[in-house]
């Protein structure tokens, strides 16, 4: 029997004695900053961090849309000559040329800034050459965070549960127009404000221009109709609105129409698409 047992006692696998709450060490508290302008960001506060761009009337919508709808990849350009000279390195059919300038199609290129113009016919396959009057700005800035997300209401949830999936602080970067905060920016920058609060369980670091959004979204939220109308009413809803883009604007109000998160890799100058 004595024999048996040592048997036995040499066959089983060491089991190792640590505590369980000391080998289950919990993951690393996120922090969420909103920054209401891209120059309000500080580049230290970016280093290591997820970053979440915001121009939701209309790049970051019209980029969610390019690669849900099968864009090999979306390369922003900061100016018109940019996107030109960065065309001369693809065969012609394989790029589309797309952007804006003051809300309006840039001569000689293929599609403006509609997110609705984007659509599997003219994208798939296709790299899209982008360049527009404050998001590309604003993506650019971001250059020195560890991940950089496109953040919009169409991918909302998307966006904030790759963010909070990466365990890191995160910095919401609102694109404003023409160096001016833009509600419509603010809203959604609350919008995932909320939504990571949610993912959090409530317990996570705000500072106070996050609170501020937050706050905003919930206050102009309680109904889709009422989200709408807070965009209509923003400065940059109010420009599309002259320029005949209504449906553009209740199409970038709308939430969680794609599980699409798109991603900036500066290392190649690219946004490719992660799905979740």
């Amino acid at each position: 029997m004595t024999r048996s047992v040592d048997l036995i006692r040499h066959r089983l696998p060491t089991v190792s004695l640590t505590p369980y709450h000391a080998a289950m060490k919990p993951p690393p508290p996120i922090s969420i900053d909103v920054h209401l302008l891209p120059t309000a960001v500080d580049a230290d506060r970016l280093a290591g961090a997820t970053a979440i761009v915001v121009d939701v009337l209309r790049a970051s919508t019209t980029i969610v849309h390019a690669l849900a709808h099968g864009a090999r990849a979306v390369i922003p350009a900061l100016e018109v000559d940019d996107a030109l000279r960065l065309a001369k390195k693809f065969n012609r059919d394989a790029i589309v040329l797309g952007g804006e300038r003051h809300g309006e199609l840039i001569p000689g290129f293929d599609l403006d800034n509609s997110p609705l113009h984007y659509t599997p016919d003219t994208v798939r396959d296709k790299t899209v050459i982008f360049t527009t009057t404050n998001g590309t700005r604003a993506l650019l800035q971001c250059a020195n965070a560890e991940w950089i997300l496109i953040g919009a209401m169409v991918n909302l949830h998307a966006a904030a549960q790759a963010a909070f999936d990466a365990q890191k602080s995160i910095q919401i970067v609102c694109a404003g127009t023409e160096e001016e905060i833009s509600a419509e920016d603010v809203l959604t920058a609350g919008a995932i404000v909320a939504e990571l609060q949610q993912l959090c369980s409530g317990h996570v670091p705000l500072n106070d221009s996050a609170v501020l959004a937050r706050d905003f979204y919930f206050h102009h939220s309680q109904t889709h109709e009422a989200l709408i109308q807070a965009f209509c009413e923003s400065k940059g809803g109010r420009n599309l609105l002259d320029l005949g883009f209504t449906d553009d604007i209740k199409r970038s109000a709308t939430p969680n129409v794609f599980a699409v998160v798109p991603v900036y890799d500066t290392s190649t100058g690219e946004i490719t698409a992660s799905a979740l």
